[in-house]
């Protein structure tokens, strides 16, 4: 009889080692970002205006050019951005936590906000 609930053990092993809840293996845990602090979240909460997009823009460039392993996210749904507290956008959250309101960085003072963050070093 087959156990059906029992991941076999290199089911295990290969869930450890990824990052993605689907089971794809293109990002392993030791590629982490930021010395092993955990997958990056980045959402930007806007309603679609170009400064709006030029926030998302540098972050998605930020993270490229920093190399780190991080979901940026564009949310223009009124819904998500008001379940986030924000009334004024653009808007960024960082996993989960909202860090900024009605201001647009440049890629260098987003650099300046994730290290007071503690993304980067």
């Amino acid at each position: 009889m087959l156990n059906f609930f029992k991941k076999s053990k290199k089911e295990e092993e290969n869930t450890e080692k990824t990052l993605c809840a689907c089971g794809c293996t293109g990002q392993t845990v030791a590629e982490k970002p930021a010395a092993g602090r955990g997958v990056l979240s980045v959402k930007i909460l806007g309603t679609g205006c170009k400064s709006c997009h030029a926030l998302y823009d540098a972050a998605k460039a930020l993270c490229d050019k920093k190399g780190i392993v991080a979901s940026v996210e564009y949310v223009t749904d009124l819904q998500r951005i008001m379940g986030y507290g924000v009334m004024s956008t653009p808007a960024v959250v960082v996993n989960e936590k909202l860090v900024s309101v009605g201001r647009v960085y440049t890629e260098t003072e987003l650099e300046l906000l994730f290290k007071e963050l503690g993304i980067l070093d």
